[in-house]
Protein backbone atom coordinates (compact mmCIF):
# COMPACT_ATOMS: atom_id res chain seq x y z
CA UNK A 1 0.00 0.00 0.00
CA UNK A 2 1.24 3.55 -0.59
CA UNK A 3 1.52 5.62 2.05
CA UNK A 4 -0.09 9.16 2.04
CA UNK A 5 1.80 12.74 2.82
CA UNK A 6 0.83 13.63 6.33
CA UNK A 7 -1.87 16.54 6.08
CA UNK A 8 -1.59 19.05 9.02
CA UNK A 9 -5.40 19.98 8.53
CA UNK A 10 -6.51 19.00 11.75
CA UNK A 11 -8.10 21.96 13.80
CA UNK A 12 -8.26 21.56 17.31
CA UNK A 13 -11.39 22.61 18.84
CA UNK A 14 -11.78 25.54 20.37
CA UNK A 15 -13.91 26.03 23.49
CA UNK A 16 -15.18 29.56 22.68
CA UNK A 17 -15.99 28.35 18.98
CA UNK A 18 -19.36 27.59 19.43
CA UNK A 19 -19.77 30.98 20.92
CA UNK A 20 -17.92 32.61 18.67
CA UNK A 21 -19.66 30.89 15.74
CA UNK A 22 -23.40 32.01 17.39
CA UNK A 23 -22.54 35.67 16.43
CA UNK A 24 -21.37 34.66 13.22
CA UNK A 25 -25.23 33.49 13.00
CA UNK A 26 -26.56 36.38 13.84
CA UNK A 27 -24.48 38.33 11.43
CA UNK A 28 -25.98 36.04 8.67
CA UNK A 29 -29.26 36.45 9.87
CA UNK A 30 -28.74 39.98 10.13
CA UNK A 31 -27.84 39.84 6.22
CA UNK A 32 -31.00 37.68 5.47
CA UNK A 33 -33.39 40.72 7.13
CA UNK A 34 -32.11 43.25 5.44
CA UNK A 35 -31.05 41.79 2.22
CA UNK A 36 -28.29 42.85 -0.27
CA UNK A 37 -29.52 46.41 -0.69
CA UNK A 38 -28.99 47.51 2.74
CA UNK A 39 -26.08 45.27 3.95
CA UNK A 40 -22.18 45.15 2.94
CA UNK A 41 -19.69 42.45 4.11
CA UNK A 42 -16.44 41.96 3.82
CA UNK A 43 -13.77 39.23 5.03
CA UNK A 44 -10.37 40.56 6.25
CA UNK A 45 -7.10 38.60 6.49
CA UNK A 46 -3.41 39.12 5.98
CA UNK A 47 -1.90 36.38 3.98
CA UNK A 48 1.26 34.41 5.11
CA UNK A 49 3.97 36.50 3.45
CA UNK A 50 5.62 35.97 0.37
CA UNK A 51 9.23 35.40 0.48
CA UNK A 52 11.55 36.95 -2.28
CA UNK A 53 14.62 35.86 -3.97
CA UNK A 54 13.29 32.09 -2.96
CA UNK A 55 10.06 30.38 -4.67
CA UNK A 56 7.13 32.10 -3.39
CA UNK A 57 4.92 28.89 -3.03
CA UNK A 58 6.33 25.43 -2.51
CA UNK A 59 3.26 24.01 -4.46
CA UNK A 60 2.51 21.80 -7.17
CA UNK A 61 0.38 23.39 -10.10
CA UNK A 62 -0.81 22.01 -13.34
CA UNK A 63 0.90 23.89 -16.15
CA UNK A 64 0.21 24.29 -20.37
CA UNK A 65 3.66 25.12 -21.93
CA UNK A 66 5.65 23.82 -24.67
CA UNK A 67 7.78 21.01 -24.63
CA UNK A 68 10.84 22.88 -26.03
CA UNK A 69 10.81 24.58 -22.30
CA UNK A 70 12.87 23.70 -19.71
CA UNK A 71 11.93 24.96 -16.08
CA UNK A 72 15.09 25.89 -14.05
CA UNK A 73 14.94 26.96 -10.56
CA UNK A 74 18.08 27.78 -8.10
CA UNK A 75 19.68 24.54 -6.16
CA UNK A 76 18.96 26.26 -2.88
CA UNK A 77 16.07 27.64 -1.10
CA UNK A 78 17.93 29.84 1.25
CA UNK A 79 16.45 32.91 2.47
CA UNK A 80 17.93 35.92 0.60
CA UNK A 81 18.28 38.67 3.28
CA UNK A 82 16.22 39.60 6.30
CA UNK A 83 12.74 41.22 5.90
CA UNK A 84 12.72 40.64 2.33
CA UNK A 85 9.24 39.36 1.73
CA UNK A 86 5.74 41.31 0.65
CA UNK A 87 2.74 41.38 3.44
CA UNK A 88 -0.31 40.79 1.12
CA UNK A 89 -3.70 42.18 3.40
CA UNK A 90 -7.01 40.47 1.84
CA UNK A 91 -10.06 42.09 1.43
CA UNK A 92 -12.88 40.19 -0.11
CA UNK A 93 -16.37 40.75 -0.32
CA UNK A 94 -19.21 38.81 0.30
CA UNK A 95 -22.39 39.53 -2.31
CA UNK A 96 -25.38 39.33 0.10
CA UNK A 97 -27.92 36.95 -2.09
CA UNK A 98 -31.53 37.83 -2.16
CA UNK A 99 -33.78 36.53 0.54
CA UNK A 100 -34.12 32.70 0.86
CA UNK A 101 -35.28 30.52 2.84
CA UNK A 102 -32.41 29.95 4.73
CA UNK A 103 -30.37 32.49 6.62
CA UNK A 104 -27.31 30.13 6.53
CA UNK A 105 -26.91 30.80 2.80
CA UNK A 106 -27.68 34.77 2.88
CA UNK A 107 -23.74 35.71 2.75
CA UNK A 108 -21.85 33.68 -0.15
CA UNK A 109 -18.50 32.92 -0.39
CA UNK A 110 -18.22 34.65 -3.98
CA UNK A 111 -17.49 38.35 -4.53
CA UNK A 112 -15.09 40.77 -5.67
CA UNK A 113 -11.53 40.94 -3.81
CA UNK A 114 -8.77 43.83 -2.95
CA UNK A 115 -5.36 43.06 -1.93
CA UNK A 116 -3.06 45.61 -1.04
CA UNK A 117 0.55 44.63 -1.07
CA UNK A 118 3.06 45.94 1.65
CA UNK A 119 6.74 45.44 2.20
CA UNK A 120 7.20 43.18 5.26
CA UNK A 121 10.24 45.34 6.12
CA UNK A 122 9.74 48.89 5.48
CA UNK A 123 5.71 48.80 6.44
CA UNK A 124 3.65 47.06 8.73
CA UNK A 125 -0.09 46.02 8.64
CA UNK A 126 -1.69 48.21 11.50
CA UNK A 127 -5.28 48.45 12.24
CA UNK A 128 -4.65 52.34 10.51
CA UNK A 129 -3.35 50.44 7.36
CA UNK A 130 -6.72 48.35 7.26
CA UNK A 131 -8.48 51.50 7.47
CA UNK A 132 -6.84 52.55 5.07
CA UNK A 133 -7.68 50.24 2.85
CA UNK A 134 -11.35 49.15 3.44
CA UNK A 135 -11.54 53.27 2.53
CA UNK A 136 -9.79 52.60 -0.68
CA UNK A 137 -11.55 49.77 -1.91
CA UNK A 138 -14.86 51.05 -1.15
CA UNK A 139 -13.76 53.83 -4.66
CA UNK A 140 -13.18 50.70 -6.45
CA UNK A 141 -15.32 50.26 -9.66
CA UNK A 142 -15.43 46.84 -8.83
CA UNK A 143 -16.89 47.13 -5.35
CA UNK A 144 -19.44 49.80 -6.50
CA UNK A 145 -22.22 46.89 -6.96
CA UNK A 146 -21.48 45.08 -3.29
CA UNK A 147 -20.58 48.11 -0.99
CA UNK A 148 -23.04 51.12 -2.32
CA UNK A 149 -26.52 51.97 -2.80
CA UNK A 150 -27.98 54.93 -3.97
CA UNK A 151 -24.56 56.82 -3.87
CA UNK A 152 -23.47 55.83 -0.46
CA UNK A 153 -21.80 53.41 1.65
CA UNK A 154 -24.52 50.10 2.66
CA UNK A 155 -25.93 51.18 6.00
CA UNK A 156 -25.39 48.08 8.00
CA UNK A 157 -21.26 47.07 7.55
CA UNK A 158 -20.57 43.76 8.63
CA UNK A 159 -16.74 42.80 8.96
CA UNK A 160 -15.37 39.27 9.76
CA UNK A 161 -11.86 39.12 10.97
CA UNK A 162 -9.57 36.70 12.12
CA UNK A 163 -8.62 38.33 15.50
CA UNK A 164 -4.86 39.16 15.48
CA UNK A 165 -4.09 42.70 17.37
CA UNK A 166 -4.51 45.01 13.73
CA UNK A 167 -7.83 43.66 13.50
CA UNK A 168 -9.01 42.74 16.90
CA UNK A 169 -11.79 45.37 18.13
CA UNK A 170 -11.30 44.67 22.08
CA UNK A 171 -7.98 46.94 20.83
CA UNK A 172 -8.02 50.73 21.26
CA UNK A 173 -6.30 51.41 18.01
CA UNK A 174 -8.74 48.89 16.00
CA UNK A 175 -11.80 50.18 18.33
CA UNK A 176 -10.70 53.73 17.13
CA UNK A 177 -10.47 53.15 12.92
CA UNK A 178 -14.18 51.18 13.14
CA UNK A 179 -15.37 54.21 15.34
CA UNK A 180 -13.79 56.87 12.17
CA UNK A 181 -15.46 54.59 9.79
CA UNK A 182 -19.04 54.73 11.07
CA UNK A 183 -19.10 58.03 11.50
CA UNK A 184 -17.26 58.77 8.14
CA UNK A 185 -20.00 56.52 6.45
CA UNK A 186 -22.70 57.09 8.70
CA UNK A 187 -24.11 53.84 9.17
CA UNK A 188 -26.66 52.58 10.76
CA UNK A 189 -24.85 49.56 12.00
CA UNK A 190 -21.22 48.31 12.13
CA UNK A 191 -20.55 44.78 13.46
CA UNK A 192 -17.58 43.14 13.47
CA UNK A 193 -17.48 39.17 14.67
CA UNK A 194 -13.86 38.10 15.22
CA UNK A 195 -13.08 34.14 15.18
CA UNK A 196 -11.97 31.77 18.12
CA UNK A 197 -8.21 30.85 18.17
CA UNK A 198 -7.63 27.98 15.56
CA UNK A 199 -10.54 28.74 13.60
CA UNK A 200 -9.46 31.18 11.15
CA UNK A 201 -9.91 28.42 8.39
CA UNK A 202 -13.48 29.46 8.51
CA UNK A 203 -12.86 32.63 7.55
CA UNK A 204 -14.89 33.74 4.98
CA UNK A 205 -11.70 34.87 3.04
CA UNK A 206 -9.72 31.75 3.62
CA UNK A 207 -11.70 30.21 0.43
CA UNK A 208 -9.84 32.17 -2.13
CA UNK A 209 -6.28 32.21 -0.73
CA UNK A 210 -5.66 28.68 -2.44
CA UNK A 211 -6.14 30.14 -6.14
CA UNK A 212 -3.56 33.31 -4.69
CA UNK A 213 -0.71 30.69 -3.80
CA UNK A 214 -1.74 28.27 -7.44
CA UNK A 215 -0.23 31.26 -9.26
CA UNK A 216 2.98 31.61 -7.57
CA UNK A 217 3.75 27.95 -7.58
CA UNK A 218 7.33 27.71 -8.37
CA UNK A 219 7.34 31.37 -9.02
CA UNK A 220 10.58 33.57 -8.03
CA UNK A 221 10.30 37.17 -7.33
CA UNK A 222 13.20 39.28 -8.52
CA UNK A 223 14.67 41.38 -5.64
CA UNK A 224 17.12 43.16 -7.97
CA UNK A 225 15.02 44.47 -10.36
CA UNK A 226 17.02 48.03 -10.52
CA UNK A 227 20.31 46.28 -9.48
CA UNK A 228 21.23 43.89 -5.87
CA UNK A 229 20.71 46.67 -3.32
CA UNK A 230 22.60 43.72 -1.25
CA UNK A 231 26.26 42.77 -0.60
CA UNK A 232 28.07 39.68 -0.25
CA UNK A 233 26.73 39.23 3.25
CA UNK A 234 22.90 39.68 2.36
CA UNK A 235 23.39 43.33 3.95
CA UNK A 236 21.65 46.38 2.74
CA UNK A 237 24.17 48.64 0.95
CA UNK A 238 21.94 51.05 -0.73
CA UNK A 239 18.21 52.01 1.52
CA UNK A 240 16.74 53.51 -1.47
CA UNK A 241 17.72 51.15 -4.10
CA UNK A 242 16.08 48.61 -1.97
CA UNK A 243 12.97 50.83 -1.76
CA UNK A 244 12.67 50.72 -5.44
CA UNK A 245 13.53 47.13 -5.79
CA UNK A 246 10.79 46.56 -3.54
CA UNK A 247 8.08 48.81 -4.95
CA UNK A 248 9.34 47.00 -8.44
CA UNK A 249 9.04 43.59 -7.16
CA UNK A 250 5.46 44.02 -4.98
CA UNK A 251 4.06 45.60 -8.96
CA UNK A 252 4.81 42.15 -10.30
CA UNK A 253 3.11 40.32 -7.53
CA UNK A 254 0.13 42.84 -8.37
CA UNK A 255 -0.15 42.61 -11.73
CA UNK A 256 -0.16 37.97 -10.80
CA UNK A 257 -2.98 38.50 -8.46
CA UNK A 258 -4.46 41.40 -10.76
CA UNK A 259 -5.28 38.85 -13.67
CA UNK A 260 -7.06 36.62 -11.67
CA UNK A 261 -10.94 36.25 -12.12
CA UNK A 262 -12.46 34.21 -9.32
CA UNK A 263 -16.34 32.64 -9.28
CA UNK A 264 -16.78 35.41 -11.95
CA UNK A 265 -15.46 38.53 -9.68
CA UNK A 266 -11.87 40.38 -10.50
CA UNK A 267 -8.92 40.54 -8.39
CA UNK A 268 -7.70 44.22 -7.57
CA UNK A 269 -4.07 43.61 -6.74
CA UNK A 270 -1.72 46.98 -6.05
CA UNK A 271 1.77 47.82 -4.65
CA UNK A 272 0.95 50.06 -1.42
CA UNK A 273 4.62 52.06 -0.69
CA UNK A 274 5.45 54.32 1.86
CA UNK A 275 4.53 57.59 -0.17
CA UNK A 276 0.93 56.06 0.37
CA UNK A 277 0.80 56.87 4.27
CA UNK A 278 -1.96 55.16 5.68
CA UNK A 279 -4.77 57.51 7.06
CA UNK A 280 -4.74 57.05 10.79
CA UNK A 281 -7.64 57.42 12.98
CA UNK A 282 -7.48 59.65 16.19
CA UNK A 283 -6.43 57.47 19.08
CA UNK A 284 -8.25 59.85 21.67
CA UNK A 285 -11.51 57.70 22.18
CA UNK A 286 -14.68 59.26 23.92
CA UNK A 287 -15.53 56.98 26.16
CA UNK A 288 -18.97 58.61 26.64
CA UNK A 289 -19.63 58.36 23.32
CA UNK A 290 -18.56 54.51 23.27
CA UNK A 291 -20.96 53.72 26.16
CA UNK A 292 -23.81 55.41 24.39
CA UNK A 293 -23.29 53.80 21.18
CA UNK A 294 -20.95 50.88 21.32
CA UNK A 295 -21.07 46.91 22.74
CA UNK A 296 -18.09 45.31 22.70
CA UNK A 297 -17.27 41.93 23.57
CA UNK A 298 -14.68 38.80 23.48
CA UNK A 299 -15.44 38.40 19.95
CA UNK A 300 -17.85 41.01 18.61
CA UNK A 301 -18.19 44.71 18.17
CA UNK A 302 -21.64 46.53 17.33
CA UNK A 303 -21.88 50.22 17.04
CA UNK A 304 -25.30 51.51 16.45
CA UNK A 305 -26.95 55.07 15.65
CA UNK A 306 -28.92 56.32 19.06
CA UNK A 307 -31.63 58.54 19.24
CA UNK A 308 -30.48 61.22 20.23
CA UNK A 309 -30.82 63.54 16.53
CA UNK A 310 -28.66 66.04 18.00
CA UNK A 311 -25.90 63.12 17.99
CA UNK A 312 -26.77 60.69 15.27
CA UNK A 313 -29.38 61.17 11.80
CA UNK A 314 -32.28 59.40 11.20
CA UNK A 315 -31.83 55.85 10.63
CA UNK A 316 -31.17 54.89 7.12
CA UNK A 317 -33.00 51.30 7.58
CA UNK A 318 -35.33 49.84 9.99
CA UNK A 319 -32.99 48.47 12.23
CA UNK A 320 -35.14 50.13 15.15
CA UNK A 321 -37.99 47.89 14.36
CA UNK A 322 -36.17 44.87 14.20
CA UNK A 323 -33.97 45.68 17.25
CA UNK A 324 -36.41 47.66 19.82
CA UNK A 325 -33.26 47.61 22.51
CA UNK A 326 -31.00 48.93 19.75
CA UNK A 327 -28.07 46.25 20.02
CA UNK A 328 -27.84 42.13 19.47
CA UNK A 329 -29.13 40.06 22.40
CA UNK A 330 -26.85 37.85 24.34
CA UNK A 331 -26.50 34.38 22.96
CA UNK A 332 -28.39 32.01 24.83
CA UNK A 333 -28.28 27.79 24.40
CA UNK A 334 -31.51 26.16 24.11
CA UNK A 335 -31.92 22.51 25.49
CA UNK A 336 -35.08 20.59 24.59
CA UNK A 337 -36.66 18.85 27.62
CA UNK A 338 -39.94 17.29 27.87
CA UNK A 339 -41.63 20.51 29.37
CA UNK A 340 -40.20 21.97 26.30
CA UNK A 341 -37.57 24.57 25.72
CA UNK A 342 -34.91 25.43 28.17
CA UNK A 343 -32.20 27.90 29.02
CA UNK A 344 -29.42 26.20 30.53
CA UNK A 345 -27.50 28.30 33.36
CA UNK A 346 -23.90 28.66 32.24
CA UNK A 347 -22.20 26.69 34.45
CA UNK A 348 -24.43 23.61 33.51
CA UNK A 349 -24.19 23.75 29.36
CA UNK A 350 -23.68 20.67 27.68
CA UNK A 351 -22.00 19.61 24.45
CA UNK A 352 -25.25 18.90 22.56
CA UNK A 353 -27.20 22.41 24.00
CA UNK A 354 -27.27 24.56 20.51
CA UNK A 355 -27.17 28.66 20.55
CA UNK A 356 -30.78 30.02 19.66
CA UNK A 357 -30.66 31.61 16.01
CA UNK A 358 -31.11 35.35 16.29
CA UNK A 359 -34.85 35.20 15.01
CA UNK A 360 -35.56 32.69 18.41
CA UNK A 361 -33.72 34.87 20.54
CA UNK A 362 -35.98 37.75 19.85
CA UNK A 363 -39.02 36.10 20.06
CA UNK A 364 -38.60 34.47 23.46
CA UNK A 365 -38.70 35.08 26.83
CA UNK A 366 -37.01 32.46 28.20
CA UNK A 367 -33.78 33.83 30.25
CA UNK A 368 -31.35 31.95 32.92
CA UNK A 369 -30.86 32.90 36.34
CA UNK A 370 -27.64 34.17 35.82
CA UNK A 371 -28.85 37.16 33.46
CA UNK A 372 -31.04 38.72 36.24
CA UNK A 373 -28.05 39.81 38.33
CA UNK A 374 -27.26 42.16 35.31
CA UNK A 375 -30.41 43.64 35.44
CA UNK A 376 -31.31 45.81 31.89
CA UNK A 377 -27.21 45.54 30.85
CA UNK A 378 -27.26 41.80 30.45
CA UNK A 379 -23.03 40.91 29.15
CA UNK A 380 -22.84 39.50 25.87
CA UNK A 381 -20.58 37.58 27.29
CA UNK A 382 -22.56 35.62 29.79
CA UNK A 383 -21.97 32.16 27.80
CA UNK A 384 -18.82 32.71 26.90
CA UNK A 385 -16.62 29.72 28.27
CA UNK A 386 -13.48 31.12 29.04
CA UNK A 387 -14.80 34.54 30.13
CA UNK A 388 -17.32 33.36 32.57
CA UNK A 389 -15.36 33.72 35.69
CA UNK A 390 -14.40 37.21 34.64
CA UNK A 391 -17.87 38.79 33.89
CA UNK A 392 -18.17 40.82 36.92
CA UNK A 393 -14.36 42.04 36.78
CA UNK A 394 -15.53 43.41 33.26
CA UNK A 395 -18.21 45.11 34.52
CA UNK A 396 -18.41 49.08 35.28
CA UNK A 397 -19.25 49.20 38.98
CA UNK A 398 -21.13 52.43 38.60
CA UNK A 399 -23.58 52.18 34.80
CA UNK A 400 -23.21 48.15 35.09
CA UNK A 401 -21.71 48.15 31.28
CA UNK A 402 -19.86 45.10 30.14
CA UNK A 403 -16.55 45.97 28.49
CA UNK A 404 -13.92 43.18 27.05
CA UNK A 405 -11.19 43.29 29.48
CA UNK A 406 -10.32 45.10 32.78
CA UNK A 407 -8.44 47.65 30.94
CA UNK A 408 -11.32 49.01 28.84
CA UNK A 409 -13.07 48.84 32.15
CA UNK A 410 -10.22 51.52 33.83
CA UNK A 411 -10.45 53.48 30.84
CA UNK A 412 -14.22 53.96 31.10
CA UNK A 413 -14.18 55.19 34.59
CA UNK A 414 -11.16 57.14 34.40
CA UNK A 415 -12.20 58.92 31.39
CA UNK A 416 -15.98 59.77 32.64
CA UNK A 417 -17.77 56.73 30.10
CA UNK A 418 -20.35 56.40 32.75
CA UNK A 419 -22.13 59.24 31.57
CA UNK A 420 -23.02 57.81 28.76
CA UNK A 421 -24.80 56.01 30.45
CA UNK A 422 -26.72 58.04 32.63
CA UNK A 423 -29.26 59.70 29.83
CA UNK A 424 -32.09 57.42 29.27
CA UNK A 425 -32.47 58.25 25.53
CA UNK A 426 -29.74 56.33 25.28
CA UNK A 427 -30.71 52.86 26.26
CA UNK A 428 -32.86 51.99 23.82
Amino acid sequence: MKLRRPENSERKQHENANFAFATKDYLKCIAWIFGPQAVFAVSIDDKAKVPIGVVAANKQAPLLMCLEYEVRLPDHDFVLAAGHKLTPSVYAACVIKAPSEHAELAISYSGPMYIAIRSAKHDSSTASTHGRDVDHLLQLASFKEVAMHEGCVKPIFLVFVYGGPDENPRFPKTLAVAVDRFKKHNLDAYVVMTHAPGMSAYNYVERRMAPLSKELAGMILPHDAFGSHLNASGKTIDAELEQKNFKKTGEVLAEIWSNLVLDGYPVTAEYVGLQNAPLTASQDIDEVWIARHCRISQYALLIVKCTDRFCCSEFRTSWMEVFPGRFLPAPYPMRITGKGPLIPEPAHVQPTDKFMTLWQRLATTLTPAAASAYESQVPYDLYCPTVTKELDKRCCRSCKLYMPSKAAVTRHRRHGGCSGMSETSFLH
